[in-house]
């Protein structure tokens, strides 16, 4: 059976599946689906820039939710999170992780949870395994994740986002598949260039037994402020990409002045 839960000291809800031995296991709880259809292929609804171009170095820095569909986030406010790629973890450099920290307000109160993005597929450019670090908790289900699109910031406009980017070039070796291709590997006969992305659109979804599908879907920006034309700019690009959602499940975030801002 799934049952809903806060933990005590974490405002934030999770889904647990309870088996008939007592043991059970937990996710991080989005939009529940009862009965409706099963999640679509991750990887095709990904926009071009994602699967041929996507360089990770450009996701990290500090990130400013605009709209999201989320029930974990019931009651917050101010909802940031600033993501860095870690260390490769098999003595490589095709294997890097997202470490995310995800800052919301209770009230007046801050709190954070640390997310992990895992790439997924053999590296598909955007594809990722989500997990949440929490006290207690031992097996809290991978939620599949995917970068849907990004918006390159001008030339003009990139600059240094609080963390240790490096320069690349969005050039693949020759012969080979961009869509599976890690970012870092460029091709030496181009120089390298700064990226940084200015807007990003994630979606998050997992079903379960057949039933129940849980989805998450987050529109941030550099910009703490953006232009409702922004918003919905980037709305119309998910959907045409192949998204779809209830208008009125999606809730919008106000980055105003009740905010404490967070540390670029």
């Amino acid at each position: 059976s799934w049952v809903v839960r806060r933990f005590e000291g974490f405002p934030i809800a999770f889904a647990f599946l309870e088996f008939p031995c007592g043991s059970s296991i937990a996710i991080t709880t989005g939009e529940f689906g009862w009965g409706m259809e099963h999640c679509p292929n991750l990887a095709a609804v990904r926009s071009p820039t994602v699967r041929i171009s996507l360089d990770e170095v450009g996701l990290q820095g500090l990130w400013y939710e605009q709209a999201y569909i989320d029930i974990a986030q019931k009651g917050a406010s101010c909802q940031t999170f600033n993501a860095t790629l870690l260390p490769p973890t098999d003595g490589s450099s095709t294997f890097q992780r997202l470490s995310v920290a995800f800052s919301v307000q209770y009230s007046s109160v801050p709190f954070t949870i640390h997310q992990l993005y895992t790439p997924k597929n053999n590296y598909t450019k955007g594809l990722y395994s989500k997990t949440v670090s929490l006290p207690g908790v031992q097996h809290i289900v991978a939620l599949p994740t995917v970068v849907v699109d990004v918006t390159e910031a001008e030339p003009q406009q990139t600059r240094d986002v609080g963390t240790n980017t490096r320069n690349t070039a969005h050039s693949e070796p020759k012969g080979s598949d961009p869509s599976m291709a890690p970012s870092q590997n460029r091709s030496p006969e181009h120089p390298p260039h700064p990226v940084l992305y200015e807007a990003l659109t994630l979606y998050s979804c997992l079903t379960v037994l057949n039933t129940i599908r849980v989805q998450e879907l987050v529109f941030a920006t550099r910009a703490r402020m953006v232009n409702r034309s922004v918003l919905a700019s980037m709305q119309a690009s998910a959907r045409r990409l192949g998204l779809s959602w209830n208008p009125a499940d999606l809730k919008t975030v106000d980055q105003g002045e009740d905010c404490h801002q967070p540390p670029t």
